[in-house]
């Protein structure tokens, strides 16, 4: 009995498909509040992570001084950002959208009325989510 219960705690409960969404969106939710952090804490640490593909290739890869442009856009500098990385404030809007929108899907998608609406709101989230990386990949390559 005791076994059971604590495998009851630790796992996501399943029971319909609207709450495994719930789950992969306070995953992905997860995900964006660490990236956060991690931009913060790098920067006012002044940590200095160097680039392996610079330091191996002797040129600069899509990423370099994304971590400082993030962090330049959270000041809301953008010139500077620009500057640093061109792809800072694509990414600092994707993930402002992609933060706000998950919130506003979790007080949706908890309220009953709108719960069984799920495919309609997953064929959103995966077009706002894929359809800018794509655009962004295909520009880049």
């Amino acid at each position: 009995m005791a076994r059971n219960i604590e495998v009851e705690m630790f796992e996501p409960n399943f029971k319909n498909k609207t709450n495994a969404y719930l789950y992969a969106n306070k995953i992905i939710l997860f995900f964006l509040v660490f990236i956060f952090i991690y931009v913060v804490v790098v920067n006012v640490f002044q940590l200095n992570i160097n680039c392996q593909y610079r330091l191996t290739v002797n040129r600069e890869c899509f990423s370099c001084g994304l971590t400082r442009g993030l962090y330049k856009c959270m000041l809301f500098d953008f010139f500077s950002a620009n500057l640093l990385n061109k792809n800072s404030f694509f990414f600092f809007l994707f993930g402002i959208t992609q933060f706000g929108f998950r919130i506003f899907i979790s007080f949706f998608l908890s309220n009953k009325k709108y719960s069984e609406k799920y495919k309609c709101i997953l064929f959103f989230d995966l077009m706002l989510f894929s359809f800018p990386l794509i655009l962004k990949i295909y520009s880049y390559g």
